[in-house]
C-alpha cells in the first residue's frame, strides 16, 4: 500500500507498507521517499493479547523528564510496568500467548514498550526515539529512503 503524504502534511512524499506473509511469519517494510528533505520517523505499535510470557532484554532505557517527555538520557533498566523506550537489544523480544510464542524482530534503533494495562502489550519497533524530532532529528533526504523492517515469527 503506498499514500501520498498530503497537501495537510508539510513536506512532500511517500509511504509505502508491505506486508508478507511467508511460511507462516509476517513481514513487514515501511518506507518513506521524501520528494523534499523532511524530519521523519517510521515504526510500528503492534498490540498483542496478555501473555503468559514475555521477555526482552535492553542494554538501557530512556529516562522520561518530569513532565513524561522522553530524553535521549540512557538510564538502568528497571523492573517494573512500562511505557518507556529501550535501546539497543541483547536479544528480540518474544512473547507466549496461549500455546504460541512468537518473536519480535526489527532493525529499528528504538522499542517502545508498554505492558501498563492489563488487556495487551505492546512492542513497538521504531526508527527514533519519542520525541525524536527535539532530540535526535533525521532527515529524509530524496533518493534516499528512509526503510524499517519489522517480522512476527511463529518460534513454537
Amino acid at each position: 500500500m503506498t499514500c501520498d503524504l498530503g497537501s495537510d502534511w508539510p513536506f512532500a512524499g511517500t509511504v509505502t507498507h508491505v506486508i508478507d506473509v511467508v511460511d507462516g511469519d509476517v513481514l513487514f517494510t515501511l518506507t518513506l521517499d521524501a520528494a523534499e528533505p523532511q524530519p521523519a520517523q517510521v515504526g510500528w505499535h503492534p498490540w498483542f493479547l496478555p501473555p503468559r510470557h514475555s521477555h526482552h532484554n535492553f542494554t538501557a532505557m530512556l529516562q522520561q523528564d518530569v513532565s513524561g517527555i522522553t530524553t535521549n538520557q540512557r538510564v538502568p533498566v528497571p523492573h517494573r510496568k512500562y511505557d518507556d523506550c529501550f535501546v539497543k537489544p541483547i536479544t528480540m523480544p518474544w512473547l507466549t500467548i496461549g500455546e504460541v510464542k512468537v518473536e519480535i524482530s526489527s532493525d529499528c534503533s528504538h522499542w517502545v514498550i508498554y505492558n501498563a494495562n492489563p488487556a495487551g502489550i505492546c512492542f513497538e519497533p521504531q526508527s527514533g526515539p519519542p520525541n525524536g524530532i527535539n532530540t535526535e532529528p533525521y532527515v529524509v533526504m530524496p533518493g534516499k529512503p528512509l526503510v524499517r523492517h519489522m517480522a512476527i515469527t511463529r518460534i513454537s
